[in-house]
């Protein structure tokens, strides 16, 4: 009989099966290893055993000190899979030419007003609003994706007006 919610599996056999999540890759999927014993609380106590081992020697993929540029390149290799091409060319185009001057940074130190200020001197540099805009929607994947799996701290990324143009009407 499974108890419930612990991985705790009696088999066939008469052997107890205990699971334990090994990895979780790049794309968040789950890959599990098991263990077992005679008994169901010999198999939670050799579990217990070698998961502790598993988070004593596991190197943890980021720390409070990554940039941006790392963030967004493990981004870009994250969403390489799921995007169009041409989207992907595009984004390590933005991540080349514009995310480099804020990239330097680390992630904890990037807020509201530091996203502002590269937003100006992107304008000043002679960054058309639009294309601001879309380095913006870039940085904003990113810092999502940064949240989602790391649990970084994640600014709100304020988008630049950007001028319509009038409709043409034909006559008729």
């Amino acid at each position: 009989m499974p108890k419930k919610g612990e991985l705790v599996y009696r088999r066939k056999d008469g052997l107890w099966e205990a699971r334990y999540v090994k990895e979780i890759d790049a794309f968040g999927k789950r890959k599990y290893g098991s263990v077992y014993a005679h008994s169901c609380k010999e198999a939670k106590e050799k579990r217990q055993a070698v998961v502790d081992n598993i988070h004593l020697y596991q190197r943890w993929p980021v720390s409070r000190n990554m940039t941006i540029t790392e963030l967004a390149n493990e981004y870009l290799y994250v969403c390489k899979n799921r995007i169009k091409e041409s989207t992907y060319q595009r984004y390590e185009g933005l991540l080349k030419n514009h995310i480099r001057h804020i990239g330097n940074q680390p992630i904890i130190y990037i807020n509201t007003a530091a996203i502002r200020q590269f937003a100006i001197s992107r304008l000043e540099n002679g960054t058309k609003p639009q294309s601001v805009n879309t380095v913006h929607v870039f940085l904003h994947s990113c810092l999502k994706y940064g949240q989602r799996q790391y649990n970084l701290p994640m600014s709100e990324v304020l988008y630049l007006p950007t001028a319509k143009k009038e409709m043409r009407v034909l006559s008729i």
